[in-house]
């Protein structure tokens, strides 16, 4: 059984604009969801930091980012959102690997 969160990211992927690699992401801090967003067409519009722009940055220290591809495969952030992720002192992150596997990431 998938995470429900991670649920709410895979279903919110579908709706992403992108063409090719519809993803979503959404910001998860004490059982609620603070902000969630999907990537556009452009490569500067990664839904994870879509959905982290539209938080404070004191509203995601110790949160859970639940990141989600439309495909059920590899959802993982790139180099540069997991930069992000680790300034904005968000703890786990979870996505899912080439095949499919969900992983749950302490940070």
């Amino acid at each position: 059984m998938l995470p429900k969160f991670y649920r709410i990211a895979l279903k919110l992927s579908a709706k992403s604009a992108h063409n090719k690699h519809k993803m979503a992401a959404v910001l998860v801090k004490g059982g609620a969801v603070l902000t969630k967003a999907t990537n556009k067409n452009t490569w500067g519009a990664h839904a994870e930091k879509r959905a982290l722009h539209k938080a404070t940055p004191e509203s995601c220290l110790g949160t859970a980012l639940y990141i989600a591809r439309n495909s059920g495969r590899i959802s993982k952030p790139c180099a540069t959102c997991l930069v992000l992720i680790k300034h904005l002192g968000i703890r786990k992150i979870i996505y899912a690997t080439w095949t499919g596997e969900v992983i749950i990431e302490k940070i």
